[in-house]
């Protein structure tokens, strides 16, 4: 699940039984963080964790019994999103009722250079969480205390696991079986998807493959003036486009409206003006353009805006 950054959000769960069935009619009394009951953790992309307390028809609500059995929402507010990268909401049973479950979105992740946590869960035969795993318990099929991180080019990289320097456990008691890979920027150079494969030494844990949702942008890292160039645009709302380019770029080009241009896919004709360009950060930016229409495809171009100094690498 994509999330915008420090925005309300309502993040969906699907609570079921032991056969798989979904289950209705779940309050939040029968909902526990593993310490109190009405809670669920949020950890986010840093791996800090927050006990969220929940309130029937407030910030969870059952969506439907009969269309969607076993459907939640849980209203997470923007203070709970400020964070981009990987983000987790573990929810587990006060009782029996459901089987508890760890469930992970995706926070307006850029890639800038910088190492990523990627969120890791260990679970059982049984689908348990296994909690108290250390590097030692791991191998990436040749050494012990090392994964691997395979690159969306079919490369690989073997990354050599410390505890709590690059392998972290979240919480035993609120998270259980939740870990969080710290990978170096070195082994996220490549665009588009990345797995990660963690075997285990022995059979504490199940072979997991985790695919990381990052939109991975590498960033130019020649020098100052040179044109920027989008990497990414991505619709907010009929009249908001959120546009990232591949440096960080001069603020006083990049917020002059003129200097983008949207036409019908492959068009030459500006067919929707842009009234205002807001910063959001040195590379990423919003503009402001005529209402969209739905279902048609438009092309956005940029020209006049320039790369930083330094820039990023």
């Amino acid at each position: 699940m994509l999330i915008r950054k420090d925005t309300q959000t309502r993040f969906p769960i699907r609570l079921v039984s032991a056969s798989g069935s979904g289950v209705t009619g779940v309050t939040p009394a029968m909902i526990s963080d593993g310490t109190s009951t009405a809670r669920v953790t949020w950890v986010k992309g840093d791996g800090s964790i927050t006990a969220v307390t929940l309130v029937q028809n407030t910030n969870f609500f059952e969506v439907s019994a009969t269309k969607c059995p076993g459907l939640y929402h849980i209203v997470l507010p923007s203070f709970l999103t400020n964070i981009a990268g990987h983000c987790q909401l573990a929810a587990f049973p006060a009782a029996t009722q459901f089987l508890g479950s760890v469930y992970t979105g995706t926070i307006d992740i850029i890639y800038t250079g910088s190492p990523l946590r990627i969120p890791v869960r260990l679970v059982s035969i049984t689908g348990a969480g296994v909690a108290a795993v250390t590097p030692p318990g791991l191998t990436d099929g040749t050494t012990v205390g090392n994964v691997t991180l395979v690159k969306a080019d079919g490369t690989f990289a073997s990354i050599a696991l410390t505890a709590n320097v690059n392998w972290f456990e979240i919480s035993a008691t609120k998270a259980p079986g939740l870990y969080h890979v710290l990978v170096p920027a070195s082994a996220l150079s490549v665009l588009g998807n990345t797995d990660l494969f963690i075997l285990p030494t022995g059979a504490a844990f199940i072979q997991q493959d985790i695919r990381s949702e990052i939109n991975q942008i590498g960033f130019d890292s020649s020098g100052s003036g040179q044109p920027a160039i989008i990497q990414l645009t991505r619709v907010i709302d009929a009249r908001t486009i959120e546009i990232v380019f591949d440096r960080p770029v001069i603020e006083a080009q990049a917020t002059i409206a003129a200097n983008y241009f949207i036409a019908l896919d492959e068009g030459v004709v500006q067919i929707l003006p842009v009234s205002k360009a807001t910063k959001i950060t040195d590379f990423h930016y919003e503009i402001i353009c005529s209402r969209q229409v739905m279902d048609t495809p438009y092309e956005v171009t940029v020209s006049n805006v320039n790369g930083q100094s330094p820039p990023l690498g």
